[in-house]
């Protein structure tokens, strides 16, 4: 079975993350790692632990701050 990275890249964060840094770690695209995250807390292998504010960048080269939910291995 291969190993899922999703997975290995929450226990490099420490156990828990925002997908944004999921993503930063992974090298995907955004929309990926959240359709997996979303496939992984319905099977029960992760699951929310809150909300932390993240600066995420804009078209206009501006940035904003916005909440980003925190995933953790179950």
């Amino acid at each position: 079975m291969r190993r899922n990275r999703i997975t290995e890249a929450l226990r490099t964060l420490g156990g828990a993350g925002t997908t944004q840094d999921i993503t930063r770690i992974v090298r995907a695209r955004p929309e990926c790692i959240s359709a997996q995250l979303s496939g992984m807390a319905q099977r029960g292998q992760v699951r929310k632990a809150g909300e932390r504010l993240v600066r995420a960048g804009r078209w206009n080269a501006g940035s904003v701050r916005v909440r980003a939910a925190v995933w953790t291995l179950r």
